[in-house]
C-alpha cells in the first residue's frame, strides 16, 4: 500500500458475494459482502488515523471463495506544508 493516513476500499455488495477478511499491518477484521439487493460503489474497509510515514501492508482475503469486488481504493495523505495545509488523495479504479 502506499503511504498514507487513511484508505478507502469502495466495492460492490451483491447477493451472491461472501465474507471477506482485511488485514491492514497483520491486524484482521471480517466482512461480509453479501446483500440482498445490490448496493454499487459502497465503502468495502476503512481505515484512518494511520501513520504517514512509514508504508502499511493491507490484504484482503475471500474467505468463502465467493465474488468479492473492489471498484477503486483511495488513499489520503495529509501533508503540511508551510503555511499552509492541504490534503491529497490517490486511488486505483480497477483497471490497468
Amino acid at each position: 500500500m502506499s503511504v498514507g493516513s487513511a484508505i478507502y476500499l469502495i466495492g460492490n455488495f451483491i447477493d451472491d458475494h461472501g465474507r471477506y477478511i482485511v488485514s491492514l499491518d497483520a491486524e484482521s477484521t471480517e466482512f461480509n459482502g453479501k446483500a440482498n439487493y445490490t448496493i454499487t460503489e459502497g465503502l468495502v474497509f476503512f481505515a484512518a488515523g494511520l501513520d504517514s510515514s512509514i508504508r502499511h501492508t493491507l490484504t484482503i482475503t475471500d474467505a468463502d471463495d465467493l465474488y468479492l469486488d473492489i471498484v477503486r481504493t483511495v488513499v489520503v495523505s495529509d501533508p503540511t506544508p508551510k503555511g499552509g495545509s492541504a490534503s491529497f488523495a490517490s486511488y486505483h479504479d480497477g483497471t490497468s
